[in-house]
């Protein structure tokens, strides 16, 4: 099976039950733009944020912009590591000069691209790099690559990661760290038209997300 066709016949698979898996939080009374949000469905929220910040984003200052990112990546995202001038090239920065910089600091930038571009840039983290890898492993894919994998304060995560260096030792070829992010958006934009029923890039982003745990740990513990 090819990686592209395991990707889409998991994603096929749970779809219909991303309403109950995703279940990422955010402080809702603590919003960069004023919005108000008619769902109790976190799910939905996430969408409907994502594509307000997207909207203020269009007509936003440099300024305005620069708080946009500062507060998905930080407040949203729970990253709050990057110096100022770092959020500061995440905010202005071309799409390509960011994907140029490869795996350093996509957890947060991948997070910058989303907003801007919610139809066409996915975020990229731990969780999502390995729900990838885990999904070549499970679905037994002709060819797999290894995504990088990143740095996670997740136990499952890290415990999983460490199995899964050693088991694509024996065989995986390593993804293209230049190019790996844009075949990531390819191939999610992919399986969503492979499946159809209106299902974007973004919702594929979460169902990798949501079951990190459940793909990882049946993948590689």
């Amino acid at each position: 099976m090819s990686f592209e066709d395991a990707v889409t016949e998991y994603i096929a698979e749970h779809i219909g039950n991303l309403e109950n898996d995703y279940q990422w939080r955010f402080p809702v009374d603590n919003l960069p733009i004023v919005m108000t949000f008619n769902t109790e469905s976190w799910l939905a929220k996430n969408i409907a944020l994502r594509q307000a910040l997207h909207d203020n984003w269009i007509n936003s200052t440099t300024a305005q912009r620069r708080n946009l990112c500062e507060w998905y990546i930080t407040q949203w995202g729970g990253v709050r590591t990057n110096q100022p001038q770092t959020l500061d090239l995440y905010a202005t920065a071309t799409a390509e000069q960011l994907i140029a910089r490869g795996t350093t600091g996509i957890a947060s930038w991948s997070k910058a691209l989303s907003i801007r571009g919610p139809e066409r840039y996915a975020i990229y983290d731990a969780r999502v790099s390995a729900s990838l890898n885990a999904i070549q492993k499970i679905k037994a894919v002709s060819k797999p690559r290894y995504f990088p994998d990143l740095p996670s304060r997740n136990t499952t995560i890290v415990s999983a990661t460490s199995g899964a260096k050693i088991t694509v030792n024996n065989g995986w070829a390593a993804a293209n760290r230049k190019t790996f992010y844009s075949e990531y958006n390819a191939l999610l934009k992919n399986s969503a038209t492979k499946i159809g029923h209106d299902i974007t890039l973004q919702q594929v982003e979460m169902v990798l997300f949501s079951r990190a745990e459940v793909l990882t740990s049946k993948a590689w513990l």
